[in-house]
């Protein structure tokens, strides 16, 4: 599994990520905090299967651990290949 943390600013990256799976014909996760952003990029990804958006902030805490995050949402395929966290700040 490959990890992606964003560090460009705005939505810029979303066309960097779309790139990245469809070549390499990988399936992923993609992690936004940003309600604006995640809705930009849950409409870029609406029809890929293989690719699934989350609107979530990714901290410490138990409630918004990674692994808690992964654990609880519902994507089957749970050995994805990258996961990309937008990461603020």
């Amino acid at each position: 599994m490959a990890i992606l943390l964003s560090l460009v600013r705005g939505t810029e990256n979303i066309y960097l990520i779309h790139i990245i799976f469809f070549l390499q014909n990988w399936d992923g996760i993609y992690i936004e905090s940003d309600n604006t952003k995640y809705n930009d990029i849950l409409s870029t990804f609406e029809n890929n299967e293989r690719i699934k958006c989350i609107n979530s902030m990714v901290g410490y805490e138990e409630n918004n651990s990674l692994d808690n995050i992964i654990d609880n949402i519902d994507y089957t395929n749970k050995n994805f290949d990258i996961i990309s966290i937008d990461v603020d700040g």
